[in-house]
C-alpha cells in the first residue's frame, strides 16, 4: 500500500481498500501513512482521496510521523527529482511546490463555505437551495451574486466542476455544458491550492521535532530551487527583452518611413488613400504596441524581489502577458511587412505571394518554439489546482 501511495497507483489503493479499508491506516517505521507517502512524493490522485474519508478526514490531516511532522511539514519538503523534472525550469519547478504548500484564501473561504453547506444541508449538484441560504452563503463569500456567477462561469469555462444553486426553481446547468437565463444563484466548487487549505489551524503553527514550523521547513528546503528559480526568470526574461527590443527599433522606423514615400510639400503619403496602407499603418502601430508591452513585462519579471510568493502568481502571470504579446507582435510585423511589399510592387501578384510565404516563416517558427512553454505556464497558473473534492 505504501509503495504504491509512493508510485501513485490510485487504482491498486481503492480496490485494496474496498476489501479491507484497514489497510488504508497502515504507516511505515517512521509513522508515515499512504497520505503522507503521497504528499512527500506529490501524488494528486492518492491526495485527493482523502475527499472520500468523510469522518476519517479529521483524523489524517492531523496526522503526525515520528519526527512530529504533519501533513503541511511534509509538504515543506522538496518533492522527489522525478517530479520536479517534470516541470521545465526551475520558476515553473518553484510554483508547483507552493501551490502544494500555500492556500488561496479566496478559493479555500469558499471551499470552507461550500463544504459547511454540503454537510448540513446535503446540497447535490442540480438540486435547488433554500432561499432563505442563498444570502447567507453570498455573505459568508464576500462577494455579490453577479461576482459569483462570474467566478463560476469562468471555473466552468476552465473545466472544473460547478455546483448549480437557484432560488427560482430553474438552475444553470454547469455540468452538462447549458445556461438557462433566470434570477438563479451559482457558486463554484473547484480545486484549491492544496495542503495548506485543509489542515488544521493549529498544524500551520505547529512545531517538529527540530522545533521548526511548516513554513520554516518549506523555505529552508526550497533555497536552492528559489535561487534556480531566479536564474531562470531572469535569463528567460533577458533573451526576450531583447527580442522586443529589436521589434520596437524597427517598427518604430517604419512608420516614418512608408512606402512610396510622401508629398515633400504636404508631408502627406502617396498611397494613404489605399487600403493597403490602412493595413500597414494599423500593424505597425500594433506591433510597436504589443512589443512595448512585452518589454515593459520581461522587464518587470527583471526588477521583481523574487519573493517565495513571487513564484506563484506574478511572476509566470508577467510571463504570460509577455510571450503572448511578443508572439502578437511578431505577427503583426509580418503583416506590416506584407502590405509594405504590395504597395511597392503593385500589382505584382506573384511577388506580394513569395513575400507572405516568406514572411510566415518565421512565425511558423516561433510557434512550436515558444508554445510549449507558453501552455506549460498556462496550465500551471490558470488550471494549477491540485486539490479535486467530490461529493458522492
Amino acid at each position: 500500500m505504501l509503495e504504491a501511495a509512493k508510485y501513485g497507483i490510485v487504482e491498486f489503493i481503492i480496490e485494496m481498500t474496498r476489501v479491507s479499508p484497514d489497510l488504508l491506516w497502515v504507516v511505515d517505521e517512521d509513522s508515515r501513512g499512504i497520505f503522507s507517502h503521497a504528499t512527500l512524493c506529490r501524488r494528486e490522485q492518492i491526495f485527493n482521496y482523502i475527499f472520500q474519508l468523510k469522518g476519517s478526514r479529521q483524523v489524517v490531516t492531523s496526522h503526525i510521523d515520528a519526527f512530529d511532522n504533519n501533513m503541511l511539514h511534509l509538504a515543506g519538503m522538496l518533492a522527489p527529482s522525478s517530479e520536479l523534472d517534470r516541470r521545465s525550469g526551475a520558476a515553473l519547478q518553484m510554483q508547483r511546490e507552493l501551490q502544494w504548500f500555500k492556500s488561496n484564501p479566496l478559493t479555500t473561504k469558499r471551499h470552507l463555505v461550500y463544504e459547511q453547506l454540503v454537510h448540513e444541508h446535503e446540497i447535490r449538484l442540480g438540486r435547488g437551495l433554500d432561499p432563505a441560504l442563498e444570502s447567507q452563503f453570498g455573505s459568508q463569500i464576500g462577494l455579490s451574486q453577479w461576482q459569483l456567477i462570474f467566478s463560476a462561469l469562468s471555473q466552468w469555462w476552465l473545466g472544473h466542476p460547478v455546483l448549480a444553486v437557484a432560488v427560482t426553481g430553474k438552475w444553470f446547468a454547469g455540468s452538462t455544458g447549458g445556461f438557462e437565463v433566470s434570477f438563479g444563484f451559482i457558486c463554484s466548487c473547484y480545486g484549491c491550492d492544496a495542503v495548506q487549505s485543509i489542515v488544521p489551524r493549529k498544524c500551520k503553527e505547529a512545531l517538529n521535532i527540530d522545533g521548526k514550523k511548516p513554513r520554516e521547513v518549506f523555505s529552508r528546503n526550497h533555497e536552492d530551487l528559489l535561487k534556480g528559480g531566479e536564474k531562470w526568470a531572469k535569463e528567460t526574461a533577458s533573451s526576450f527583452t531583447i527580442v522586443g527590443t529589436l521589434i520596437i527599433t524597427i517598427m518604430f522606423s517604419a512608420a516614418f518611413t512608408v512606402p512610396g514615400g510622401s508629398d515633400q510639400n504636404t508631408g502627406v503619403p502617396f498611397y494613404i488613400n489605399r487600403g493597403i496602407f490602412t493595413v500597414f499603418v494599423i500593424s505597425d502601430a500594433l506591433s510597436l504596441c504589443a512589443s512595448s508591452t512585452s518589454v515593459l513585462m520581461f522587464l518587470g519579471i527583471l526588477t521583481s524581489r523574487y519573493a517565495e510568493e513571487d513564484f506563484l502568481k506574478v511572476l509566470p502571470a508577467k510571463l504570460l502577458i509577455g510571450l503572448s504579446t511578443l508572439f502578437f507582435s511578431v505577427v503583426t510585423m509580418m503583416i506590416s511587412f506584407c502590405a509594405a511589399v504590395s504597395m511597392m510592387v503593385g500589382g505584382e501578384l506573384q511577388i506580394v505571394v513569395v513575400a507572405v510565404v516568406f514572411s510566415s516563416i518565421p512565425v511558423i517558427t516561433f510557434v512550436p518554439l515558444h508554445l510549449t512553454l507558453f501552455a506549460e505556464i498556462f496550465n500551471s497558473t490558470v488550471r494549477s489546482e491540485i486539490l479535486h473534492r467530490k461529493t458522492n
